[in-house]
């Protein structure tokens, strides 16, 4: 299926806790794989349980914009090149072990870049 928002810069997805996360529509995919709806733009790739899915909506400005990733929960670190530099319990144990440079983060579904200065 083929939609178009060519006056809309944002989709926002909430969850039934009412946590809200908005993104930038340009090149965003939608992929549904069982329970799980995988959502991609060029900055971020966000999974999340359809079941836990309250609304989807599109919107002109970001209403909210929550993390993309729980920190403190367990993730996993890459190089920008995809080299896994292992799995720590929070995004803060992550930063505590590694250079100054930009990582991507996982857990899951989701994944989000970071810079540790």
């Amino acid at each position: 299926m083929l939609a178009q928002a060519t006056t809309y810069k944002y989709l926002t997805f909430e969850n039934t806790q009412g946590h809200k996360i908005s993104l930038s529509v340009e090149d965003l995919t939608l992929d549904f794989c069982e329970n799980i709806v995988r959502i991609s733009n060029n900055e971020h790739t966000i999974g999340l349980e359809i079941a836990d899915l309250a609304y989807m909506y599109f919107s002109g400005e970001v209403t909210a914009v929550d993390n993309v990733l729980n920190t403190d929960a367990p993730i996993d670190i890459y190089t920008v090149m995809g080299v896994s530099l292992g799995r720590y319990g929070s995004l803060t144990e992550a930063v505590d072990n590694v250079l100054a440079g930009t990582y991507v983060i996982t857990n899951g579904y989701q994944s989000q870049t970071i810079v540790v200065k």
